[in-house]
């Protein structure tokens, strides 16, 4: 569930995912598309793989260096896919609450993924 290979074996092994996922679809919906619908749709239109990135990153600790290694990234692209990532969801990484924000609702999107709640290609 959290990009790791987690595996949940009972609901309060869901911590605090278990709030979030006690909300309705459409909210879930409108909760990632707020932080990642510009994201995707740049993603779609310019091949730009940010989400794959913000993924990645995020799954690294947001340790930069290592997930310019994951990626095979020179260090300065991943900067400037960072930042891109940052404009696109008007957030900072700087900021704890805008990385939060970015991490539940890329978790909410690859849940409901996962689930064919929604279709991801789309």
């Amino acid at each position: 569930m959290t990009g790791n290979g987690n595996q949940v074996r009972h609901i309060y092994d869901l911590g605090v995912y278990s709030l979030i996922f006690s909300n309705s679809l459409d909210h879930l919906k409108s909760l990632y598309k707020k932080y990642l619908n510009a994201l995707i749709l740049h993603d779609k239109v310019n091949n730009s793989m940010l989400l794959d990135t913000l993924r990645c990153y995020f799954d690294a600790n947001l340790n930069i260096n290592e997930t310019a290694e994951r990626l095979f990234l020179h260090i300065n692209t991943l900067r400037y896919r960072l930042k891109r990532v940052e404009e696109l969801t008007n957030t900072s990484f700087q900021k704890a609450y805008d990385r939060t924000n970015l991490y539940i609702a890329l978790k909410v999107y690859d849940v409901l993924g996962r689930l064919e709640l929604i279709d991801p290609s789309q």
